[in-house]
């Protein structure tokens, strides 16, 4: 359940989805957990993906007639994911700030 919310909230931030099936949940961690977690979890896609063939060499057969798809793979591979500005609110996460000691809550909402 953890890993469906990381993915939500990084990905889609659907409101609806975080309010309904999310209202819930409540992470405590530091923002650097936090980041850990989504990274953690995104090696662990991308291995299942890897495992159910789809390859890089299969992602270019699939989608090197599509200049978008293209386009923005040269952007991820120029400067990473945070080549692509992201414009939704960020108000959703809180971390507490570095004079705090204790555990920083990430919240949904």
């Amino acid at each position: 359940r953890e890993e469906r919310y990381l993915l939500e909230y990084k990905y889609f931030r659907r409101k609806k989805v975080l309010s309904e099936e999310f209202a819930d949940m409540q992470m405590n961690c530091s923002e650097r957990t936090y980041f850990r977690r989504q990274n953690r979890l995104a090696e662990k896609i991308n291995s299942l993906l890897m495992q159910s063939g789809l390859s890089e060499a299969w992602f270019n057969k699939t989608f090197s007639c599509v200049p978008y798809v293209m386009a923005a793979l040269e952007k991820v591979r120029e400067s990473g994911e945070r080549g692509f500005l992201d414009k939704r609110i960020k108000t959703d996460l809180h971390f507490s700030g570095a004079e705090s000691q204790k555990t920083s809550s990430c919240s949904s909402l």
